[in-house]
């Protein structure tokens, strides 16, 4: 069987799903699936964590093509379990790790979240706020450290407008030097418009990372709005308490983190730690503080680490207030890692920094447990939308692989040649064969024998819910590349 891998793919899909007549509709229910349930609570939560909603249509339309993709990523669990993928153990071990993080953060909703509370003041307040109309443009790379590069070059004196042309090659904000305009300030991706708020007349950010990559932040003018406007703050309100929801949560949980490691006084055997750092250097990297390139712990690493320190393996490395972890512990908490999210380091201070983010997380996580949020039902629903989207998303970059363009293609897209308007609306050869792979999933999972029923008139009703006018911005995502 071919291997899984973990992919997470912003789709876009455009689906038909019959609806059952008869179904009787309940309260909260915008929709069914055999015998699941997708309340709007949880479509909601769907669609806006999903960075490509509302890119190529809006309104009614572009609900319903989310609420189809919602369907169709369950269906795709059920092929899954057919063709054995589920029983795969690179996909057992992604759904454990999922697992531990919709622990963590049910442990935060219940112990920081749930205390958050929001006064009609701040409510008013956010809401001037977010009004401010700003001017900016912006350096934007999917890569951190080519951003680092683009601001070294800025620091030394290169131009706004060259880099910008550089960094987005052909696009629209190429031509523009990497002017957005003016916008509303609330209008804005979160961390996007938070940066802004920072800055001076023409002052440039730091790197600031959103959802889709880092950028670089120029604020070219602003103007304040003093006047609130009832109506247009009604209207708001729901979008503006989430944010502050949000932000207050973040700044809660840094305290409780903060309150509960000081309790818990994790301390490293540096003796141990030495002994990793030396097997995990390379032996000409031995004497320098500094490594010439970053090492991921990888899964040599930690062979090697088992096999040469095997004595010491049942020695304590991690001394806490409830208890320890011993090297041999600290090893195989290590494999569970998915790669992406191993310790990646240059120096000792780096890894030992790692070391203590994936502590504090165990640390946690065995709070998480004493509270039993392992069989809490939360937990338990994210982790199966997990198994979904996931199962979704690896039989679409199946497709994807096995999908080749004809040479008329090709060259349209390497010629951007005219005469071709069936081809106009995708920017790359990849989006066409995205769109191309998923028409061709779509087909193989619709003839899933299922029991939908979708409720449009609640559909509607979250149509008329959403500000189209007032959605956040996503200028800077892009389809595949």
């Amino acid at each position: 069987m071919k291997k899984y891998q973990i992919y997470f793919i912003p789709l876009l899909i455009s689906l038909f799903i019959a609806c059952t007549e008869n179904k009787q509709s309940n309260k909260n229910v915008l929709a069914t699936v055999n015998d699941r349930i997708i309340t709007q609570e949880e479509f909601r939560l769907f669609y806006e964590l999903d960075p490509n909603f509302g890119i190529d249509s809006t309104g009614l339309p572009a609900l319903k093509d989310e609420i189809n993709l919602y369907i169709y990523q369950m269906l795709a669990l059920k092929k899954a379990d057919h063709d054995k993928l589920t029983s795969d153990s690179i996909f057992i071990r992604a759904v454990k790790w999922e697992l531990r993080q919709a622990m963590l953060r049910e442990l935060f909703r219940q112990d920081v979240e749930n205390k958050v509370e929001i006064s009609e003041k701040e409510l008013k307040q956010a809401y001037i706020n977010n009004n401010m109309t700003v001017h900016v443009r912006h350096i934007f790379s999917k890569s951190k450290d080519e951003m680092t590069e683009y601001q070294k070059e800025l620091k030394s004196g290169k131009r706004f407008t060259d880099l910008a042309r550089k960094a987005f090659k052909d696009s629209v904000l190429a031509a523009s030097g990497g002017d957005l305009g003016w916008f509303r300030l609330g209008d804005l991706d979160p961390e996007f418009g938070s940066a802004i708020k920072n800055l001076e007349g023409n002052e440039i950010s730091d790197i600031v990372q959103t959802k889709w990559g880092f950028h670089l932040i120029q604020l070219l003018d602003y103007k304040k709005q003093v006047i609130l406007n009832e109506s247009d703050f009604l209207r708001q309100k729901p979008v503006l308490e989430k944010k502050i929801r949000r932000q207050k949560s973040v700044e809660l949980s840094a305290k409780y983190i903060r309150t509960f490691m000081t309790q818990q006084n994790p301390q490293p055997d540096e003796r141990i730690f030495r002994l990793i750092w030396n097997e995990v250097l390379p032996a000409t990297d031995r004497e320098k503080l500094i490594l010439p390139r970053q090492i991921t712990f990888s899964n040599s690493i930690i062979k090697k680490c088992a096999a040469c320190l095997k004595p010491y393996l049942k020695e304590s490395f991690i001394n806490y207030r409830d208890g320890y972890i011993s090297l041999k512990g600290f090893l195989d908490g290590m494999r569970v890692i998915p790669l992406s999210h191993r310790p990646v380091f240059k120096s000792a201070r780096e890894l030992s920094d790692q070391i203590g983010l994936w502590v504090r997380d165990e640390c946690l996580l065995k709070e998480a447990k004493k509270k039993g949020l392992d069989k809490n039902p939360k937990v338990m629903k994210e982790v199966q939308r997990f198994k979904e989207e996931q199962s979704y998303n690896f039989f679409l970059n199946e497709k994807m692989n096995n999908i080749s363009a004809p040479d008329s293609i090709l060259s349209y897209f390497k010629n951007k040649t005219t005469g071709r308007p069936e081809l106009a609306r995708f920017h790359t050869l990849q989006e066409w064969q995205w769109n191309k792979a998923k028409k061709q999933l779509d087909e193989e999972i619709i003839k899933i024998p299922a029991e939908i029923f979708i409720d449009f008139q609640k559909l509607e009703e979250e149509n008329k819910r959403i500000n189209w006018d007032r959605r956040i911005r996503m200028f800077m995502v892009r389809k595949p590349s």
